[in-house]
């Protein structure tokens, strides 16, 4: 129960900073910018408030994660209706033509192999 409340939690907050950022970035949904900072402070203060007091099964919770998909959504919608190249998007991007892996999963060098995948010493 508690990893599926913090994931709701701390998905909600990553998709609110993502949605101030495409409100920065795009002035046709510049009104997103406040209203995920306004968001992301109040799931906030509702984590910090159900560590202290008794409020983790209340509502408030989940109406603050609605709130976030609803307003994604809408923006969504004014992106597409604007002709925006630039939608919150969580998708995995492709890799950059000419490159089948991403940087970062790459094997790393012998030198800085674990032991497991290191060569034998001499």
């Amino acid at each position: 129960g508690a990893a599926l409340w913090g994931s709701l939690l701390f998905g909600s907050i990553l998709s609110l900073t993502r949605l101030a950022a495409v409100g920065r970035r795009n002035p046709t949904v510049a009104w997103v910018t406040h209203w995920a900072y306004m968001l992301r402070a109040s799931l906030v203060a509702y984590a910090v408030g159900g560590i202290f007091l008794g409020i983790t099964y209340w509502d408030l919770f989940y109406q603050l994660v609605f709130c976030t998909v609803l307003m994604r959504a809408i923006v969504q919608e004014e992106l597409a209706a604007a002709g925006a190249t630039t939608t919150p998007s969580f998708r995995l991007r492709a890799p950059p033509p000419g490159r089948s892996v991403p940087p970062r999963h790459r094997p790393l060098p012998a030198h800085r192999a674990g032991p497991a995948q290191a060569a034998p010493i001499r």
